[in-house]
Formats: structure tokens, C-alpha cells, sequence
């Protein structure tokens, strides 16, 4: 689990200094997996220990920066972007259009960064 909150930890390093650096938050679009694929990586294994203090406050430093990156991508990113699936549709456009987004949503999808 140590492993995984490193790996999270540096995703949103990256993150955030591509952003202080005038960079566009989608240029770090690699890292923004990293950051949710552990995520989802700790959340699993903190499941599967039971109360365990090290998953908890690992847990806990991942939403920190979860807070922190939805406010990067608030108000650096483009309108909406917090709250669209990130994916890309089947048509091959660059991303979703707001308007695809809320029929992704309307169907019952929840974003990805959305607890499980």
C-alpha cells in the first residue's frame, strides 16, 4: 500500500507543477491515471485489510490531494471536466463534449473519480 500512495503522491507532484508551470492540466493526462489507478489500487487493498491505521491515513492523504486536483481541474482545465467520465468515445473525437457528457451521465454513469 506504501508503494501505491508513493506512486499517487508523485502523480500529483507532477500534476500540480505542470499546472504552476502555465502547463494545460491534460498534459499531464498519464499522471492523472497513475493518480486514480492507485487510488483505486489502495482502496481495494484497505477493503481487504479491515481497519488497519496505515490504510486509513493513506486513504486520507488520497483525498487531500483528490480535493486538491478537482480544484486544478475546476479552474484549469476546461468547464466541466471534473465531472466528465475520463474516457474517450467511441467515435474517436479528442474528448467529450459537454453535451455527451450529460447523456454519459443521464444513462447512470458516475465519473471515475467518483467513490466507489
Amino acid at each position: 500500500m506504501l508503494a501505491e500512495l508513493a506512486v499517487a503522491n508523485a502523480a500529483f507532484a507532477v500534476i500540480k507543477e505542470t499546472v504552476a508551470n502555465g502547463g494545460d492540466i491534460m498534459a499531464a493526462g498519464q499522471h492523472l491515471f497513475s493518480f486514480f489507478d492507485n487510488k483505486a489500487a489502495i482502496a481495494k487493498k484497505a477493503n481487504a485489510s479491515g481497519s488497519d491505521s496505515e490504510a486509513f491515513f493513506a486513504l486520507e492523504t488520497i483525498k487531500q490531494n483528490e480535493k486538491a486536483l478537482q480544484e486544478l481541474m475546476v479552474y484549469s482545465g476546461r468547464a466541466g471536466l471534473w465531472d466528465c467520465p475520463v474516457e474517450y468515445p467511441d467515435d474517436g473525437a479528442d474528448y467529450l463534449w459537454d453535451e455527451a457528457c450529460l447523456e454519459w451521465r443521464a444513462e447512470g454513469n458516475t465519473p471515475l473519480h467518483a467513490d466507489e
